[in-house]
């Protein structure tokens, strides 16, 4: 059986990954594959369990799902917090990852995609901040373990946010003594070979932080991608977030 952990971008996907793993080479003996694109993908031809990571859709994975030869994990976000995270994560722009990019409706296209598909667990970034130790057990539940709640309390701790920014930290010194240059944005992918964790792969973490970086102009234009979405979902019950005074957004918008 392969899982594969599919979600949202900067939305808690790696942690489920590095959950999964953990979990499954504990208890089922599993083979780790890492970062996969669809056409890279090939079958499980083998009895036993394999852990990828990818993000967009692909036949190939979907078909798997849809046979039962697989199962798949999705987190999502609030994409206003996936916004700025790309931001702090690629040093780019607004405009480049809004509008040069198409980050954001690609997420959106993932998102209903993923959603639509057999055999797949979708948890909230949010929650899983909220409450690990929960989150732990539904992955658990979802590859058929049974699980002590200490153990589960153990392996949310080993892949806490304090636990991975101390490893994404030991990632950076080991980059830099190699010599490469972290400031240059070609290497803001550099990633450990294991976790998959980036060395900046974690920024604050915090829920909402978007609120204290959008302009008025980049509210609106959030509102006009996202907000259909937001509702949906229930991130927001109106769009008053969008709202601002008209004088604000018309100094932005010179």
């Amino acid at each position: 059986m392969d899982v594969f952990c599919v979600g949202m971008y900067r939305s808690g996907s790696t942690w489920q990954y590095d959950v999964v793993s953990h979990l499954l080479e504990r208890h089922r003996g599993a083979e780790r594959l890492g970062f996969v694109v669809g056409n890279n993908y090939r079958p499980n031809d083998k009895v036993g369990w394999r852990i990828l990571k990818s993000h967009d859709p692909h036949e190939c994975l979907a078909a798997a799902l849809g046979e039962g030869r697989a199962l798949a994990l999705y987190s999502l976000r609030d994409l206003r917090d996936v916004c700025y995270s790309l931001m702090h994560k690629f040093h780019a722009s607004f405009v480049e990852i809004v509008e040069q990019r198409k980050l954001l409706e690609l997420c959106l296209s993932n998102d209903a995609f993923w959603r639509s598909q057999p055999g797949v667990l979708c948890q909230r970034y949010e929650d899983i901040m909220a409450n690990p130790v929960t989150a732990v057990e539904a992955i658990a539940a979802h590859l058929g373990l049974e699980l002590a709640r200490q153990e589960a309390a153990e392996v949310a701790e080993t892949y806490s946010l304090a636990a991975n920014r101390a490893r994404t930290r030991v990632i950076a010194q080991r980059l830099h003594n190699e010599g490469v240059n972290l400031s240059d944005p070609v290497n803001a992918l550099r990633w450990d070979t294991e976790t998959l964790l980036h060395w900046n792969h974690i920024r604050a973490g915090r829920v909402g932080d978007w609120r204290q970086q959008a302009t008025a102009r980049q509210r609106v234009r959030l509102g006009e991608i996202c907000g259909a979405w937001l509702l949906d979902n229930g991130y927001e019950t109106d769009q008053q977030w969008v709202r601002t005074r008209r004088s604000l957004i018309d100094l932005f918008w010179r």
